[in-house]
């Protein structure tokens, strides 16, 4: 299933009054606005993972089971690795190094791992 394509990663969610709120949320180009559901919570859930491990990654996972179908571990394991050397690319660009090793090395072990 398609859906809206919002950038849902840990740099864009505050939280009020214990509610996660997303920012930074504008219309992407034509081309990006949709995309699969699974992307959008393996997005967070990339996140998660590296900046908060596993236990908590998985809570994610429950969470979005209440609402959705969730597709098979697998998808959403290389979907996390897709989206962590994109993270790991972004922080190295914002000169952010040893954030962007923890996406690198997440994403290292999922692809070994597959």
């Amino acid at each position: 299933d398609a859906e809206i394509a919002i950038d849902n990663h840990a740099g864009n969610i505050v939280f009020v009054d214990n509610v996660p709120q997303f920012i930074d949320i504008y219309l992407l180009k034509r081309e990006w606005r949709l995309i699969d559901r699974h992307h959008n919570i393996a997005r967070i859930a990339t996140c998660v993972h590296v900046l908060g491990g596993d236990e908590l990654a998985s809570e994610i996972y429950a969470t979005f089971s209440k609402y959705h179908q969730l597709a098979p571990s697998e998808v959403y394991r290389f979907m996390e690795a897709y989206n962590a050397l994109i993270k790991g690319y972004y922080y190295t660009y914002l000169k952010k190094p040893e954030t962007a090793v923890r996406y690198f090395t997440f994403a290292d072990n999922i692809l070994e791992n597959l």
